[in-house]
């Protein structure tokens, strides 16, 4: 869900740099938030999952 997330983001930093005039600029940004997000090291969640209540209104 992560990687479907930034994919969005990315494609919105497409749009939107394709309206501007600095396109060699944001596309070397683009380049560098790519690989900043490609070179961290997976983290692993502790402990068990936490269970929700959810309440209902009328109760």
């Amino acid at each position: 869900m992560a990687k479907v997330l930034i994919q969005e983001g990315i494609q919105r930093l497409d749009s939107s740099a394709l309206r501007g005039t600095n396109e060699d600029s944001s596309i070397k940004n683009r380049e560098q938030f790519i690989s900043a997000l490609e070179a961290q090291q997976t983290r692993r969640l502790r402990g068990a999952p936490r269970r929700f209540k959810l309440l209902r209104p009328g109760n």
